[in-house]
């Protein structure tokens, strides 16, 4: 025969048994993306085990969780959109992040919805991003916002890097103001020289006005803070 547990084993089961239907984060991986709606399948990645009334402890895999939203970092909507969105692929881990109460009448209408009892774990938005040790990103900088693709191309915003002159140089990306005020100072350089770029008087022109561009920095003044790669 069993021991008979006291009181406070009852209580703590009791607890225990409460808190398991209740949901925080967890990491999860990518079943099925949607690129159309940004909605996801996606599978929770840690089981918690329990046990069964032999006492035998068990992990009972959770199921896939169906249309789950991924967050993009946006603002807006209609004509006043602005979004950035990334390609997510099967087997991308996320992190799943379960809201409080009952999401379904805001995901299929949004606005202020009414809702009853506690969310479930179908409940819940997924954050792309996570990565665990294995996976770790190679390279990580402090000085810049980094954006990369695969085969090592990135574009840099913000790298100091971007305003040393050597062999990355070739890949300083050129603002549109900066262009501007290049062919507004080339244009000038040759109405200088009568129309006939040759000769000193061109060269001198030239090399005066395009000194004078953004308060005598240069015509890369307004690049240097760009770098893609």
């Amino acid at each position: 025969m069993g021991q008979t547990p006291d009181i406070a084993e009852v209580i703590d089961d009791a607890i225990q048994n409460g808190l398991r239907s209740i949901y925080t984060c967890l990491p999860g991986v990518i079943v099925n993306y949607y690129p159309q709606t940004q909605y996801a399948d996606v599978s929770p990645l840690v089981t918690l085990g329990e046990e069964d009334q032999r006492g035998i402890l068990r992990f009972p895999k959770p199921p896939v969780i169906k249309n789950v939203p991924v967050i993009f970092p946006g603002s807006g909507y209609g004509s006043k959109s602005f979004s950035f969105t990334l390609p997510l692929d099967e087997g991308d881990d996320v992190l799943l992040v379960f809201a409080n109460a009952p999401i379904g009448e805001y995901k299929a209408h949004g606005g202020d919805v009414n809702a009853q009892g506690r969310g479930r774990l179908s409940d819940c938005v997924a954050i792309p991003g996570l990565r665990d040790r294995a996976h770790k990103r190679t390279e990580t900088i402090s000085e810049a916002m980094v954006l990369t693709v695969p085969k090592n191309k990135e574009l840099r915003l913000g790298d100091d890097g971007a305003t040393k002159i050597g062999a990355d140089d070739k890949y300083a990306v050129v603002i549109e103001l900066s262009l501007q005020d290049f062919m507004t100072a080339l244009a000038a350089a040759i109405t200088a020289s009568s129309g006939s770029p040759q000769g000193a008087a061109f060269g001198t022109a030239l090399q005066t006005a395009l000194l004078a561009l953004n308060f005598g920095l240069g015509w890369k003044a307004r690049s240097l803070k760009v770098k893609a790669k």
